[in-house]
Formats: C-alpha cells, sequence, structure tokens
C-alpha cells in the first residue's frame, strides 16, 4: 500500500501552473508540518493536479490549514553519466481544515464538494 496523509499550513499561496504537453493544471505547494512530539516543523513539497490544483489556487492561500490524502511517486533519470533519483508526493485529495464555509456561495460549496470526490485518472 503507497498512501500518505498530511496536515499542515501552506508555505505560501498556490499558484496554477499548466503541463507543457497536454495542459494540465497543477500547482506545486510545500506543507508546513508539525511533529508533536520532536517539536520540529517539517516542510513537505507536494504536487497536485486538474480540478483539485484549480481549487487549491481558489480558496487556498499562506497559512490555510489543509489536509492531503495520495502517494509517494519515485523517478529516475540519468544527467551528466549520473543517475538523479527523485521521490515526490502526489496529492490526490485535499481538505480545507479552518476555512470558513461563511463566505461561500451554494454554489462554490457545490464545486468544492464536487472537487473533493474527484479521482485522478492515473
Amino acid at each position: 500500500m503507497n498512501k500518505v496523509l498530511l496536515v499542515g499550513n501552506l508555505t505560501k499561496d498556490p499558484e496554477i501552473n499548466y503541463s507543457k504537453d497536454k495542459g494540465v493544471p497543477y500547482t506545486k505547494c510545500t506543507l508546513a508540518v508539525d511533529n508533536k512530539i520532536t517539536k520540529v516543523t517539517h516542510f513537505i513539497p507536494f504536487v497536485i493536479f486538474d480540478k483539485s490544483a484549480e481549487a487549491l489556487c481558489e480558496y487556498a492561500k499562506k497559512g490555510s490549514k489543509i489536509g492531503i490524502t495520495g502517494y509517494i511517486k519515485t523517478n529516475s533519470f540519468s544527467k551528466n553519466d549520473s543517475t538523479i533519483y527523485s521521490t515526490d508526493i502526489i496529492a490526490e485529495t485535499f481538505e480545507l481544515i479552518n476555512y470558513s464555509k461563511k463566505s461561500v456561495t451554494t454554489k462554490e460549496n457545490e464545486k468544492l464538494e464536487m472537487v473533493s470526490n474527484y479521482s485522478i485518472p492515473f
């Protein structure tokens, strides 16, 4: 099983980007996650795609407390006769933890519910 669950605060405002090949929306963010036992904060980068990325950019900002669920993806490639390895966290869903529903209209709330049920096709 490959599953990641994190709760923390965004370290900056998320910005939407689009993949060069297919124009898929995505955003790369960093989550500040506190370790209650060691009193250390870990800064964990992640990427989120499609409608979830668009919703995150629309409704979250620096300091927003969110929860993400996703998986770890590893990759490797050759550069200058050496192999480079990377480990990425791919967020499939997110939840705004400290979001005030008072500021969301019914139509926007329906959009948020639809995004939270959205599943990445790969």
